[in-house]
């Protein structure tokens, strides 16, 4: 089921003109809301597959990735002060009223903590005394990439942290369940980031699998009807995604706002909380069987579009698809993840085999051997006729061998 199919997503689309339904519907069902409780245990057994590889360098200190707004308004600190760890804040202190997603990544954390595992409330005096060698950073989502990017920043401001970063003696790794293209690009700028592993992609209205001109139709479509500031998201996010209990203030106004003639698709204070109607009926709009041929219909391969589906393993789709958007462009690498619904893990699979068929170059590329592969899958299967059994039931000899 998708969101469209829900009692509140049909009502929803009410609020638009006739001639931008089938677009906004389109919109509706690129929403992907992701179940907390599948989304906890993929990402604590993530997280456990991060710590038992770095603990073979040392011990880790694992912490969550906290709002630096927050961390000042707990401390009562001036907007201008640094922030600076151990000094004018802990990193594992606890906020009142801590922010749900916060709050859910603390409970998390608890069930890592053991030997070669410091806690989040480890002082710096331990962590110098068990000579930490790697430091992880935990988050449940990455949209934008600036609340992560300014906690890496205010960490690395204590003197300590700083000196043993520049002598290369600690990591900072993080961890998380989404991120989105945009906040990946904005992490690999930062320089202090060794490695982000993450489960899946976070779509966002700019990072999704069609053509040009839909996706400037749609980013229109939310400033038409979006009302008041931010009509994108925070950030100009356009975000498309969240858990099933709440979305954040990424997600376009069109998704969250209310007012008398307008049917909200969330509710709650900024309408970012999924209706409790909404989580009965859905079951989990990203397990949507995934299109292959609208995938590679959208950078114009109209022929394997048609034949695609006649492929019987989902593992040849996926190959012809990444073959098709890497022919449109080697930077279409970044939208694997979310066209074909894949992780991480899974697109570094498919990137890696397609390099070792020859198919791509390192820099994926197409090759001429994957222009070919690509062409051949656009062919059509030939069909044989089948010939009519014989109607004498006598089983056959043949009266010779040559």
């Amino acid at each position: 089921m998708t969101l469209s199919d829900t009692e509140v997503g049909s009502l929803w689309l009410e609020n638009f003109a006739r001639e931008d339904r089938q677009l906004a519907r389109k919109l509706l069902d690129a929403f992907a809301l992701d179940s907390w409780t599948s989304a906890r245990a993929r990402l604590l057994d993530l997280l456990r597959t991060e710590i038992s590889t770095a603990q073979k360098t040392g011990t880790v200190w694992v912490i969550p990735a906290m709002d630096t707004g927050d961390i000042r308004s707990a401390n009562h600190l001036h907007q201008n002060e640094p922030l600076v760890p151990f000094e004018n804040f802990e990193p594992g202190m606890d906020i009142p009223s801590m922010p749900g997603s916060e709050g859910l990544i603390g409970h998390l954390l608890r069930d890592v903590q053991g030997k070669g595992v410091l806690s989040s409330a480890t002082p710096i005096s331990v962590l110098r005394n068990k000579k930490l060698r790697t430091i992880i950073l935990v988050t449940d989502t990455i949209e934008t990439g600036a609340q992560v990017a300014k906690y890496v920043r205010a960490l690395l401001r204590n003197p300590t942290l700083k000196s043993w970063r520049s002598f290369h003696w600690i990591e900072l790794k993080i961890v998380a369940y989404a991120v989105s293209r945009e906040g990946e690009k904005a992490l690999s700028h930062l320089g202090n980031v060794d490695s982000l592993r993450f489960i899946r992609r976070a779509p966002t209205i700019r990072s999704l699998p069609w053509p040009t001109d839909a996706i400037a139709d749609a980013i229109s479509l939310c400033r038409r009807y979006g009302r008041g500031s931010a009509v994108l998201g925070y950030g100009d996010q356009a975000s498309l995604f969240g858990f099933q209990d709440r979305v954040p203030n990424t997600v376009p106004r069109i998704f969250r706002q209310t007012g008398a003639d307008w049917a909200p698709l969330f509710e709650g204070r900024g309408g970012r909380l999924v209706p409790t109607g909404v989580i009965g009926e859905l079951l989990d709009s990203s397990e949507a069987p995934v299109a292959h041929d609208d995938v590679v219909a959208a950078v114009r391969q109209e022929r394997l579009s048609i034949s695609i589906h006649k492929q019987q393993r989902e593992s040849n789709r996926d190959i012809l698809a990444a073959l098709a958007l890497l022919r449109a462009s080697p930077e279409r690498a970044s939208l694997l993840g979310l066209a074909l619904d894949l992780t991480q893990a899974e697109v570094s699979a498919l990137l890696d085999y397609l390099v070792s068929q020859g198919w791509t170059s390192d820099s994926h590329s197409l090759t001429q051997s994957g222009i070919a592969e690509l062409a051949a899958g656009k062919r059509k299967l030939r069909r044989v006729e089948r010939r009519p059994s014989p109607v004498n039931p006598q089983p056959y000899y043949p009266e010779s061998l040559r």
